[in-house]
């Protein structure tokens, strides 16, 4: 079939049973343009926060014996009541009571395994951080956890900017809440009685020529799954050359919708951006997931891929908490995996294959055996294969900073290892740097 027009994508065409009319099928997994689309990276959090009033999912109370945890109580309701977690969920323990979306620094676990949906074990993810007393029932209370923006600045998650800074946002969990098919969902609260919204890409970028020539002259859709539970809350909109294209609102019914909208580009355009608009009350909330933004005239409930091996590059370096280069920081040798998603208090995201990573270390023995590596294994991350790594031999000046970067890979589950050998204990200070991820 020959539309007469570039902007079109190869459709089929389906003659219905009567012949009388045709349907148009977009091709399957549209390519995604939009960068950053699941709300996975977030490395201009501004802290971890407690999922307690938001998402709708209140805080369980448990008992804890070394990395087993027991739910004991959900909210008001007594034993037996499930919170639903999955494997992959990260949670926080909050002892004595809890106060709602308060930032909890950095003491956050994932849960690794489900044995059922009362018990749970989870990893003590970052070191040096203490478990509760054992049998502590009823002291202990535990939530989900989430990275979140609620600063008076124009920040959002990476390659988002967010225009009007009373709008808040959080990183849904993965159970509960996020649609399925998504990983994660964005969570957003108004904080004003008037219209608030966030663009991609940043101001910095729609006015270049490079990006604004991409669009120029070209049909785009852009869509979302959206849920809210006020009507003429959410919308999308495509902009470009002073002009307002928008879809529907999200009827605010409480379930997940699909909203759609398409516009051709002005060839003569010298701006192109688009964006989410919230426009009901202070206090509203709304979740959106499987963004999307295609060439073409129609995309098709949820028919979009997101990039395959899309590069993210930081707005905001991450430095692991573990390893800040606090001095006597590092006590022992180590040959581990790191859980890199709560090592960032949660602003990098699951589901990557490589990390770029700079690392800095000094010891105050230098010698031939010490140093650091960074690979995907135990094999790949011995000393003098790694992906990255530092020799400290006697060739390097004792406690003089060396540095070192590259791509790190992943193991399967999305996290790297590392093999570091000191001198001695506390000898060796050292800072790991992230600054991009791959995703798988």
């Amino acid at each position: 079939f020959d539309s007469g027009s570039s902007n079109v994508p190869n459709y089929t065409l389906v003659l219905n049973d009567t012949g009388t009319g045709v349907t148009f099928i977009p091709p399957t997994g549209l390519n995604n343009l939009l960068t950053n689309a699941d709300f996975g990276t977030w490395t201009n959090s501004d802290g971890i926060y407690v999922a307690d009033n938001g998402f709708g999912i209140s805080g369980v109370s448990a008992d804890i014996s070394g990395t087993s945890l027991t739910v004991t109580g959900s909210g008001a309701t007594q034993a037996g009541t499930s919170p639903g977690w999955i494997v992959g969920d990260m949670i926080v323990l909050w002892a004595n009571g809890s106060e709602p979306w308060a930032s909890t620094g950095a003491t956050v676990y994932e849960i690794v395994t489900r044995t059922d949906s009362l018990n749970y074990v989870v990893d003590r993810a970052i070191t040096g951080v203490t478990l509760p007393p054992t049998g502590s029932s009823g002291v202990t209370d535990v939530y989900l956890a989430a990275p979140g923006l609620t600063g008076a600045n124009a920040l959002a998650p990476d390659t988002w900017y967010r225009n009007e800074n009373t709008l808040d946002f959080f990183r849904a969990p993965i159970s509960g809440v996020s649609k399925a098919g998504s990983l994660y969902s964005l969570y957003v609260v108004k904080g004003v009685n008037s219209a608030e919204s966030f663009f991609w890409p940043l101001t910095s970028l729609r006015q270049n020529v490079e990006h604004y020539r991409r669009f120029a002259g070209r049909t785009v859709t852009m869509g979302t799954y959206a849920r809210a539970w006020s009507a003429n809350n959410v919308f999308i909109r495509l902009t470009a050359g002073g002009t307002n294209t928008d879809s529907n609102f999200h009827t605010g019914n409480g379930e997940w919708e699909w909203l759609e909208s398409t516009r051709l580009v002005d060839e003569d355009t010298t701006n192109f951006h688009v964006s989410f608009k919230f426009d009901s009350d202070s206090g509203d909330t709304a979740y959106v997931t499987r963004t999307c933004l295609v060439y073409g005239s129609f995309i098709g409930e949820g028919n979009c891929v997101n990039q395959i091996g899309e590069v993210i590059r930081f707005e905001a370096d991450v430095i692991l908490t573990n390893y800040d280069f606090g001095a006597g920081d590092v006590l022992v040798d180590v040959d581990a995996e790191l859980n890199i998603e709560v090592e960032s208090k949660l602003k990098i995201p699951k589901g990557i294959s490589e990390i770029y990573t700079t690392l800095k270390a000094i010891d105050s023995a230098p010698a031939d055996n010490i140093g650091v590596w960074m690979g995907p294994d135990t094999t790949y991350t011995a000393q003098d294969i790694g992906d990255v790594g530092l020799f400290l031999n006697t060739n390097v000046v004792a406690d003089k900073p060396s540095t070192n970067n590259g791509w790190v890979r992943t193991d399967s589950g999305g996290d790297p290892w590392l093999f570091l050998n000191s001198s001695g204990a506390a000898t060796l200070d050292l800072e790991i740097r992230m600054q991009g991820v791959r995703i798988r």
